[in-house]
């Protein structure tokens, strides 16, 4: 017994014995096994409603209560089920929710007496009501919280006459029906969130399921189907459209006598749960935090050359060779924390689908090229070796790949390699980059051969020969994006400038190291406001603290972030690594069971997924707090612990026992809700303008995710190579439905890894809905996005009214269904026109505004609000040059 256990350090032993022989004995000590300091730790909870959301309250009206929230009322009027659900001041349900009994078909009745409220408080109120029928009775309790998460715990108590269906409805309005997401999504799609389709739609259990439009709506969710017996499993969950309802329907017993009493407990929660103090263009957050911000020398802004690999390289043998300035120095003596300080530089890279690549960079560590293989995620090979040079000389750079790998300089081989071709995978689908990254080079004479061929003098300029697959000299003028090879197809340019080459023209792909300017300044000036820095600020991938030698770094970048006017945020997520100091004690008890979340990083380490049902988010939650008190950081970056994960740990009370003794999963939502709803609380206590901002792709689970100050979607396409059409991959429905933010009430940002569309592309559709494409470079990206925030300050967004695409029709004309356009509208002061061109074809896109509906007069102006370029207008239309998914900010005075 746990009583019998002395408090403090506790020895046990084990002997294994084989009869009266003692075959093997161990012991282990252990401090504080049974109470660790931080078990049941208060953490972030408290009594006291936290802004922006306001209290809750309580009204009697005659038989009738109802609760308020944030511009929300749940009506009770018989029974623990909601009547009535409103957002904004408009009913969200076309009729009660319901539980429905059926016998033989028939309906059976329910009679009952007035809800009585038995708890109110400024962060929840409850109300309990009861049910009574021929069949069954019904008793339960709806307990509403301050975010407008409405709790209801449901006991169905059978009589002799047992139902033999038994079924929830949630009958909602068609105006809030128009889109349907559930949870859980799958990588590499977006189906689960869509219009609804017209003829409805029907799935197996699924813990969660909301309906709405652009503005509203309102989700229902419940961890598990314990106590569910549908009569078809995959029917279990149905939505039907019957002429003025749309209805939400549970099966949740059919086709037997309903014999036994049942549980239930389910989640409602009408959204938008809050209104954001702030938005993404407020917090302009930019992911690239690291340890070596403050000191690290910022190099330029880089470009890149992009050419189709087919038939332009081969697998099995080739080389690889251009001319190459260093616009910086490299010091294979510096010490090591200066080396890593500088980054790595991008020279030459074949890039795959299935997160394969492979090609040459400049190494931080070696100071010298380094050759790499990566394929399906798995590094297979990795050569290198140290060169030192000086910034502005020019050296030949090669590598070949046959019956071995090898690279060499200036025609001496600095390194080799064994290894049979550079890959055996097909290379139609791959891409040759140069640049792309952090690239202080100018490159000239880049060629591909397919032989291995030893550099020998002269190394150019060169002329094609049999084995030239590509040869680029770039002597012609960089015209229409593209280089003009010699050989081979031509690149495809982004941010590069012409340079004095080695022999004729060449081209910079970065520019040199300035002194001057660290990294953080460089962010800074772009407008930078938040920085995320990722899982590395510890050793342990997603633990509350980081390691003793870290500390006073975290130290200095916090007080560097700062002094620049700047926020930090730490990597949080509900992952465990089985390196950490307590995983060995408690990991059995605390994961998730099956194991999620699988995941390896350096130092080495598997980590796996926590549970928020188990004791370890009261380790989490204290430690999170002590972080922030020691080190000042301003909230939390969280890839994942909003996501409710099916869990069968019985170690910590999850999962239930099935009638044929199997064990069901139970999602965590309730216990993750929990931690999620603690962080924030301890977060904005420390610092009121704290942030948790939620990497949160394809989950949108509300109860969960609504204590984000804003959001991080769109990894789930960004596996997909480039080349299928932009809205096949991402339909504007799916885009309205799940990644806008406005209807749920947490600002939203997309994700994009350059594929299967750019950063660019991805503007053109991400700013018709207000939403942000976040940076994580210093280059072109960054660039771009400092330009919208710039355009967002000088023209006053914060003040404007948006008027998007979906719905201005009124005030907006369009000559072609793929160009769209969403206003930020200032009435006579002016408005910013996003047009948009959705379209695989280049066109010039006419706009026709009508100016005396937005408050403009007659006589205005309009000009290219980032370029400055004028753009034509004459009674109230414009023409915009736009190339295939493009787009132009267009403002008119």
């Amino acid at each position: 017994p746990k009583a019998d256990v002395p408090q403090g350090r506790v020895t046990v032993r084990a002997e294994l014995l084989e009869g009266t022989d003692s075959v093997y004995q161990a012991e282990q000590t252990l401090d504080r096994p049974l109470d660790p300091p931080w078990l049941n730790d208060p953490t972030g909870l408290t009594d006291q409603v936290p802004a922006p959301w306001t209290p809750v309250s309580t009204k009697n009206q005659g038989q009738t209560v109802v609760f308020g929230c944030w511009d929300r009322t749940y009506q009770f009027s018989s029974g623990p089920l909601p009547e009535r659900v409103s957002g904004g001041g408009k009913p969200l349900l076309a009729a009660p929710v319901a539980l429905k009994l059926y016998r033989d078909g028939k309906p059976i009745a329910w009679s009952g007496a007035p809800p009585r409220v038995t708890a109110q408080h400024a962060t929840d109120a409850t109300v309990s009501g009861s049910l009574r029928s021929s069949a069954a009775t019904l008793a339960g309790t709806s307990r509403l919280e301050f975010d407008g998460m409405l709790r209801t715990d449901l006991t169905l108590t059978p009589t002799a006459n047992a139902p033999d269906r038994v079924e929830l409805e949630i009958p909602i309005r068609p105006e809030f029906a128009r889109y349907l997401y559930h949870f859980p999504g799958s990588w590499g799609t977006v189906r689960n969130a869509a219009a609804l389709p017209a003829t409805g739609w029907e799935a197996a259990f699924t813990p969660f399921v909301w309906l709405g439009n652009e503005d509203r709506g309102l989700c229902w969710f419940c961890e598990s189907d314990q106590n569910w017996s549908p009569a078809d499993a995959k029917k279990a969950v149905t939505i039907v459209r019957e002429g003025d309802r749309t209805v939400l329907r549970l099966h949740l017993w059919e086709g037997k006598p309903l014999r036994q009493e049942v549980k239930y407990t389910l989640g409602f929660q009408a959204t938008p749960v809050k209104a954001p103090d702030k938005t993404v263009w407020d917090y302009r957050i930019h992911h690239g935090g690291d340890y070596g911000l403050p000191q690290m020398a910022f190099t330029g802004s880089s470009g890149r050359i992009e050419y189709p690999a087919s038939g332009q390289i081969r697998g099995d043998r080739g080389t690889f060779e251009c001319w190459l300035q260093l616009l910086f120095d490299s010091d294979p003596t510096l010490p090591e924390e200066k080396k890593r300080s500088q980054g790595n530089r991008m020279i030459c890279t074949l890039s795959l689908p299935n997160n394969t690549n492979m090609g040459i960079y400049w190494n931080e560590i070696h100071q010298g090229p380094v050759v790499w293989v990566r394929e399906r995620g798995e590094v297979t090979f990795y050569n290198g070796a140290s060169f030192a040079a000086k910034r502005g000389e020019w050296h030949h750079l090669a590598f070949t790949w046959s019956d071995a790998i090898r690279a060499y300089i200036d025609g001496r081989e600095v390194f080799a390699g064994p290894r049979t071709g550079l890959t055996r995978l097909p290379l139609e689908a791959g891409r040759i980059v140069l640049g792309e990254r952090q690239s202080p080079f100018v490159i000239d004479e880049v060629r591909i051969l397919d032989e291995a061929r030893p550099p020998a003098a002269p190394f150019g300029p060169y002329q094609p020969d049999e084995h030239t697959l590509l040869l680029d000299h770039f002597d012609a003028p960089i015209a229409g994006g593209a280089t003009a090879p010699a050989t081979g197809a031509a690149g495809t340019v982004s941010g590069v400038k012409g340079a004095d080459g080695r022999f004729g023209r060449a081209v910079a792909l970065g520019e040199g190291e300035d002194q001057r300017r660290t990294a953080l300044e460089r962010l800074s000036e772009a407008g930078v406001r938040t920085i995320c820095f990722h899982e590395h600020w510890t050793p342990w991938q997603s633990h509350p603290y980081t390691s003793p030698e870290n500390e006073p770094k975290l130290t200095t970048l916090v007080e560097a972030v700062h002094a620049q006017k700047m926020q930090l945020l730490l990597y949080m997520s509900r992952q465990f690594a089985d390196i950490a100091p307590e995983y060995a004690l408690y990991s059995e008890d605390v994961l998730t069971m099956p194991k999620t979340f699988g995941y390896n990083r350096q130092p080495t380490q598997q980590d796996w997924g926590v549970c928020w049902k188990s004791h370890w988010k009261e380790f989490c939650l204290p430690h999170l707090a002590e972080t922030m008190d020691r080190f000042g950081n301003d909230g939390w970056y969280l890839d994942g612990p909003e996501w409710p994960c099916p869990c069968t740990n019985r170690h910590h009370g999850c999962g239930y026992v099935r009638p044929d003794g199997s064990i069901g999963p139970t999602y965590d939502i309730f216990a993750t809700r929990d931690f999620m709803r603690r962080l924030y609380v301890l977060t904005r206590q420390r610092k009121p303008t704290g942030q948790l901002n939620i990497h949160n792709s394809t989950v949108m689970v509300i109860p969960t995710l609504g204590w984000g100050t804003s959001s991080w979607d769109g990894e789930q396409l960004g596996g997909i190579e480039r080349g299928p059409k932009v809205l096949d991959v991402l339909p504007l429905d799916s885009f309205r439905c799940e990644m806008m933010g406005r209807q749920w009430g947490v600002p939203a940002e997309f994700l994009c890894y350059e594929r299967p569309y750019s950063t660019h592309e991805a503007l053109s559709f991400t700013l018709l809905h207000d939403v942000l494409v976040r940076p994580n470079g210093y280059g072109e990206q960054l660039d771009e996005l400092s330009g919208l925030w710039k355009l967002a300050d000088a023209f006053g967004h914060a003040e404007a009214r948006l008027l998007p695409y979906w719905s201005n029709a009124d005030v907006v004309k369009t000559d072609a269904p793929e160009v769209l356009v969403t206003l930020w509208s200032r009435g006579a002061q002016g408005l910013v026109a996003v047009v948009s061109n959705l379209s695989e074809e280049a066109r010039t896109a006419g706009v026709t505004l009508e100016l005396a509906k937005l408050g403009l007069r007659a006589k205005v102006t309009a000009a290219n609000a980032i370029t400055k370029e004028p753009v034509g207008m004459a009674g109230g239309r414009i023409g915009v040059p736009l190339r295939a998914f493009d787009y132009a900010m267009v403002w008119v005075k």
